[in-house]
């Protein structure tokens, strides 16, 4: 679904790419900015372990 690619998101998954969406190189226009909003799910908690989740 991304135009980049399935390997681009899963390469940044799970990590924060704040950066990435507001800067160079490429801005996100508005419209991608509404398929983001749509698409989201959440954020991850990151004080949670697998201990925690098993």
């Amino acid at each position: 679904m991304h135009p980049g690619g399935e390997a681009l998101i899963l390469r940044r998954s799970g990590k924060d790419i704040s950066r990435e969406i507001e800067g160079p190189p490429h801005r996100h226009s508005e419209n991608a900015r509404r398929w983001m909003e749509q698409y989201y799910i959440g954020e991850l908690d990151r004080d949670t372990t697998d201990e925690d989740t098993e």
